[in-house]
């Protein structure tokens, strides 16, 4: 499962800046994972030589350092490809629970639905003991510290003794999913859980990124890629006098949407929507439509994970205009 990637000294400095922000969504990250295949095999390249920045948020977040993990020539190690059967090998793991456990939880009620032990194992089985700041390419992400502090942002450019399978756990710890994580920075103790309630496509922490950039004369480049969008809504006959226990199952995806919308609102006003051969700037959103019952963010099965990469093929097939307008402006930036 080695890259796709030539074994030479890490990427050279872009021209341009270019960000690839991977939503969170649980399973549904091994669609963002399959668009990014798309892109590594249209272009020929790389993501990291591609992209000269990551964002993501939970399962986001895992996918950004899995495509920035080096080897020992300071080039990924994993392609996107690669990555995708790491995450179905993965996934199964990290998403399991025995029956007394469902049955205490009250199925994430009372507590976390699932143990960090599965999602500790496989972060530190793929990610290994690299600091986060060897990642090849900058990576932010977004994350909740539980402390005074509440909005926190990981940035791999930071100097600090964190473990990529740290920065990983800390970041992924859904919100009813999984106990939150402690961990020490610069010799402060901190608890993080997920930052995806606030900023799940990672777009909202690279805006001062951007911003830098827009300082310079560099071409500016963004590319959302979504774990799928599904048309299921909240019936308003019942939503608006629910109480706790109905809303709570309903809730979380419309949080994680309504910020979708409004960081691609966002940056769709500041760049055009336009990816055509010979664009300076542009942003670009590729995401499937999912039906329902592929929508659950736990649904580890082997079946469900083939259901998704379907749609997402499917999606690539619909959408080959756009996807190869895209990458033929990365491929000449």
């Amino acid at each position: 499962m080695q890259a796709l990637c030539y074994p030479q000294d890490g990427p050279e400095p872009a021209p341009y800046d270019a960000t690839l922000a991977l939503e969170g969504g649980g399973v549904r990250g091994i669609v963002t994972l399959r668009l990014a295949a798309e892109i590594e095999k249209r272009t020929g390249k790389c993501a990291t030589d591609i992209f000269t920045r990551f964002s993501g948020a939970s399962i986001g977040f895992f996918n950004c350092l899995a495509l920035n993990y080096p080897n020992e020539f300071n080039r990924p190690k994993y392609s996107a490809r690669a990555a995708m059967g790491l995450f179905e090998e993965a996934m199964p793991q990290i998403f399991n629970r025995t029956v007394l456990r469902t049955i205490l939880s009250a199925n994430g009620l009372l507590y976390s639905k699932y143990p960090a032990d599965g999602l500790e194992k496989m972060a530190q089985k793929y990610l290994g003991n690299t600091p986060l700041n060897q990642s090849i390419r900058q990576i932010l992400a977004p994350a909740v510290n539980l402390g005074p502090e509440k909005a926190y942002t990981f940035d791999s450019r930071e100097p600090s003794s964190i473990l990529m399978w740290q920065a990983a756990r800390a970041g992924t710890a859904a919100e009813s999913y999984f106990p939150s994580y402690t961990l020490e920075i610069n010799g402060k103790t901190h608890t993080f859980c997920d930052g995806g309630t606030y900023d799940n496509t990672g777009l909202g922490v690279d805006y001062p990124e951007l911003f830098k950039a827009a300082t310079t004369p560099k071409n500016i480049f963004v590319v959302a890629l979504g774990t799928g969008e599904t048309k299921q809504k909240i019936s308003t006959r019942w939503s608006g006098s629910a109480g706790i226990l109905s809303w709570a199952p309903e809730i979380l995806p419309v949080i994680f949407d309504t910020s979708k919308s409004q960081d691609c609102q966002n940056f769709k006003q500041m760049l055009p929507d336009n990816f055509k051969p010979g664009a300076q700037h542009a942003f670009a959103l590729l995401e499937p439509r999912i039906p329902f019952s592929e929508s659950a963010l736990d649904d580890a099965s082997p079946e469900n994970l083939q259901k998704l990469v379907e749609s997402t093929n499917k999606y690539i097939e619909d959408h080959d205009e756009k996807i190869r307008d895209l990458c033929k402006a990365l491929g000449e930036a």
